[in-house]
């Protein structure tokens, strides 16, 4: 059976924040929680939107975005300076987090794939905004090779997480409608 992704709904997000919870305990980014749920940057939980990827009906997958506004961005907690630069010029800005994949699916490049598609869909839809996205070091390849995101930053750590250095990647505009329509 084929990934699909959706929206999710309300009712999923427990499931989201267990599978965080697992897969970045399996990372070893988290302590082991007494409920098994990990809400990272749970400030823009209400003001985010989150994607779901299902495999035989199983959740496999999550990935949540943010567009810019009275909260600000995820980014702005380890990168507020260089998210501050970018909206300096003046474009709308967006960011992509939480982007987590069941580290038991066989699937899981098709997953991740799947996720960050329908999420340029959906910023497409949006009016294309510079999309931002804060990735561990070893992921920032792909987000340059296959979606044509660039690095502006690097850091030693990410706040919340352990051991869990990250890079700022930065795509769009028009890399989104490229992708979609290519």
């Amino acid at each position: 059976m084929d990934v699909v992704v959706r929206r999710a709904s309300p009712a999923e997000l427990p499931d989201i924040w267990r599978l965080t919870h697992d897969a970045y305990l399996a990372k070893g980014y988290i302590t082991p929680q007494p409920d098994g749920i990990f809400r990272h940057y749970r400030a823009w939980e209400d003001v985010s939107t989150q994607l779901v990827a299902t495999l035989d009906g199983r959740l496999v997958g999550t990935l949540t975005y943010t567009l810019d506004g009275e909260f600000g961005l995820p980014t702005d907690v380890s990168y507020a300076r260089e998210t501050d630069i970018l909206r300096t010029v003046g474009l709308p800005l967006g960011c992509c987090w939480r982007i987590v994949v069941d580290p038991a699916c066989l699937r899981h490049h098709r997953v991740s794939h799947g996720l960050m598609m329908e999420a340029a869909r959906e910023c497409v839809a949006v009016g294309e905004p510079v999309c931002l996205c804060e990735v561990h070091p070893r992921h920032a390849a792909y987000y340059a090779k296959r979606l044509g995101f660039r690095e502006a930053a690097r850091r030693g750590s990410t706040r919340g997480l352990i051991d869990a250095p990250s890079v700022l990647m930065v795509g769009g505009p028009n890399t989104y409608s490229r992708l979609v329509k290519g």
